[in-house]
């Protein structure tokens, strides 16, 4: 983990003086890839003076790239070593790449819902994002994929 010297903004400083123990942060990238390198200049060094011991990366209106999710999680994982989460919206059509391209940078806890169905544009599709997982990873997700269809269906009918 780097060194606890980096240069925190001020606003944070009374957390660490009163012993304040972060268990998680959350950390919406929508606005850091707006100005010049901001994850490494702004973000990672509040995240690792936090401390976390859980962080959630959230694409809250869905306009992330899979090659920045990659970059994005790849780096925090590297620094951090924390179970790492995404949530990712699906604006752009790119919520289950963008969530596979966590993956294969280390994240652990995948919010998905079923059929995509959420606020506005929905999460990752939890079918798309298990089968995903299962056929092309290789990975046991543990989820009984004979019965993603008829779970699909109940929930297309319970928003119908």
């Amino acid at each position: 983990m780097p060194e606890a010297r980096l240069n925190v903004p001020k606003l944070y400083a009374p957390f660490a003086l009163i012993g304040l123990v972060t268990t998680f942060v959350a950390l919406d990238p929508t606005t850091l890839y707006r100005v010049t390198d901001p994850l490494t200049r702004v973000a990672v060094p509040v995240i690792v003076r936090l401390v976390p011991t859980f962080l959630i990366v959230a694409d809250t209106v869905g306009i992330m790239t899979p090659l920045n999710m990659s970059r994005l999680v790849g780096e925090l994982h590297s620094l951090l070593k924390v179970p790492l989460s995404v949530h990712c919206h699906n604006d752009f059509g790119l919520a289950t790449a963008n969530t596979l391209a966590a993956v294969e940078e280390g994240a652990t806890y995948l919010h998905t819902s079923l059929v995509g169905y959420g606020e506005r544009a929905g999460l990752a599709p939890f079918e798309e994002v298990v089968t995903s997982l299962e056929l092309l990873y290789n990975i046991d997700t543990g989820i009984d994929m004979e019965r993603i269809y008829r779970l699909a269906q109940l929930t297309e009918k319970s928003f119908a």
